[in-house]
């Protein structure tokens, strides 16, 4: 699905062109991960009022994708809380359920207005007014901690889905989980639950 690289127009050189060509398909291939329309979801994490825990499933292929798309969609609730949700969680999740086949909810994701979703990212950052910092900077500057090993970060999840590490996805899936909790108490956004 990735879009055709041609060489500027002042490229005469067939080498330059190809190693123009080659380049741009890399470059394209190594952000494939954050682009909606070319994404799939590898791992979902939840946690709702009624878990002890989050809840971390994984994703292998389109069916495991199909299956926790239906999965989250049922949990329901108001409001989802996440972690730029509204800039890249929520569409990936929406797309897919598009390109998969698979019932979602009507949302409204504008950058302003977004109701029954939360995203801390937004909040925090007063809808873009200020510089948007990453879930782990909040999590060390509200000096949160309780989510295990945090030793992966989502830049490396293409890789770990590619090597097989599927324990390491999810790992790292519920560590995010488990910070957006923490953050989302320590704003006032969800009463202190008594699970760790």
């Amino acid at each position: 699905y990735l879009e055709p690289v041609t060489a500027p127009a002042n490229y005469k050189n067939k080498e330059a062109i190809e190693t123009y060509i080659a380049n741009g398909e890399q470059e394209q291939l190594a952000k494939a991960a954050l682009d909606i329309d070319l994404a799939r979801i590898v791992a979902i994490g939840a946690w709702s009022e009624a878990d002890a825990e989050p809840q971390v499933f994984t994703a292998k292929d389109e069916r495991e994708e199909r299956t926790l798309l239906k999965w989250f969609w049922g949990l329901g609730g108001s409001p989802l809380i996440g972690f730029n949700c509204v800039g890249y969680d929520l569409p990936l999740l929406l797309r897919r359920s598009l390109y998969l086949n698979v019932a979602a909810p009507a949302l409204i994701l504008g950058k302003y207005r977004h109701p029954g979703v939360e995203d801390l990212m937004l909040s925090l950052s007063f809808d873009g007014a200020l510089r948007f910092r990453g879930l782990s900077f909040y999590c060390k500057r509200f000096r949160l901690t309780g989510w295990g090993d945090d030793s992966i970060s989502g830049k490396e999840i293409p890789a770990l889905v590619a090597a097989g590490e599927w324990d390491k996805v999810a790992a790292h899936c519920k560590s995010d989980v488990l910070k957006t909790a923490a953050l989302a108490r320590r704003v006032g956004l969800l009463a202190e639950l008594e699970v760790f």
